[in-house]
């Protein structure tokens, strides 16, 4: 057994409840994004096994549901990813985890409706400051050469070192 570190109670007490887990994501949110969640419907924890490329589970990995405003209600997922390392490879894992879910999702719903979006945060608390980027740019060139298709991934980092 692992011995708990101080921000393990920290994240515990956060997410425990969904109505304060659902309150700290729309803070946390870019506030487009958060404008398009329906603040009535309390957030929901979904219990998607998520694995690292180890092929273990990922128990820094936290997913929640959220309902837009709009009509129909499209959902939207948000991963809570606790980082207390920093890698190079960062964007990857991020990248691993939501593709993870995004089957995990496929395989339960069915996506019989529209597919949900999806929206990472990752919640750092290491040693140093963050210093990676917080964006996966891809390239795909046609057969032919003279097309390019980008690919890009953004999301949210909370850099707890920097909290007083």
């Amino acid at each position: 057994m692992t011995q708990e570190k101080p921000e393990d109670a920290l994240f515990r007490v956060m997410l425990a409840e969904p109505e304060r887990a659902g309150k700290f994501i729309c803070m946390s949110l870019p506030h487009d994004v958060a404008d398009m969640v329906d603040l009535t419907i309390p957030a929901k924890q979904l219990s998607y096994r998520v694995q690292n490329a180890d092929g273990n589970d990922a128990e820094n990995v936290h997913v929640f549901e959220l309902v837009s405003r709009f009509e129909g209600g499209q959902r939207l997922l948000v991963l809570l990813i606790r980082m207390d390392e920093l890698e190079d490879e960062t964007p990857f894992r991020v990248l691993h985890y939501m593709a993870d879910v995004l089957n995990a999702d496929r395989c339960d719903t069915g996506w019989k409706e529209m597919v949900p979006g999806i929206f990472p945060i990752v919640l750092y608390h290491g040693k140093k400051r963050w210093n990676v980027p917080n964006v996966f740019n891809g390239m795909v060139m046609s057969n032919s050469g003279k097309d390019a298709f980008g690919v890009q991934l953004r999301y949210q980092v909370i850099d707890l070192t920097t909290m007083p």
